[in-house]
Parts: structure tokens; sequence; C-alpha cells
């Protein structure tokens, strides 16, 4: 934390803790609020059923693209095997739980728990 935004450091404190924080944790952020307002915008919806099933819909429509940009890069690599399809189709699962290991990480980080190995 105290080398965020501090010059002591250059363009590490200035620049690189930000933007890894931002990215690092932002995105976890971002997620999580996400699924905490889907309930509001369920239960708010004059439709909610339409809402989750348009909801799901999207949430599985955009899965598949992102599983077909790893498939795609695993073709033009002409590394085209059914072990990494199959880990390419895990991608999602692993950065979940990756998340949810940052999220835990920025609330100890900011609890000042001793971490250890």
């Amino acid at each position: 934390k105290e080398m965020l935004f501090n010059p002591k450091y250059g363009a590490l404190g200035i620049f690189w803790m930000p933007y890894l924080l931002l990215i690092g944790f932002g995105g976890a952020i971002l997620e999580i609020a996400v699924l905490l307002c889907f309930p509001f915008v369920f239960y708010y919806s004059s439709i909610p059923m339409e809402a989750l099933l348009f909801g799901l819909f999207l949430f599985v429509i955009f899965e598949l693209i992102t599983i077909m940009q790893y498939i795609l890069v695993l073709y033009l690599d002409r590394n085209f095997h059914l072990s990494l399809i199959i880990a390419a189709c895990c991608m999602k699962p692993y950065q979940l739980f990756l998340t949810w290991i940052r999220l835990i990480a920025l609330y100890r980080e900011f609890r000042k728990e001793k971490v250890t190995w």
C-alpha cells in the first residue's frame, strides 16, 4: 500500500502498482459487483424469468466466444490437441478461482494480516 502513487518508487509506484491494482483486483471487484446486482435486476424486473433466461443466455454466449478464442489460438499455432482444447474449456473456472484468491489476498492485505506460504 505504501508504494501506491509514491514518487519515491519511480514508475513502479506512480504507474505500475496502481495499474496492477486496477487490473488484478478491479476485474475481480467488478465481477462480484455484477453478481451482487443480478438478483436485484431479477427481483425488480417486470418479467423476471425472461430476464434470468436472457442473462444466462448472454453468459453462455460470452463463455462460448471466450472458449472459441482459445481454440482459435491453438489452431493458428498448429497445436490442436484434445488435451489443450479441454484446458481451454477449463480456463473460466480457473479464472474464477484466481479471482477468489485475489479478493482474499486483498482483504488480508487491508486487514494487515500476517500471511505466510
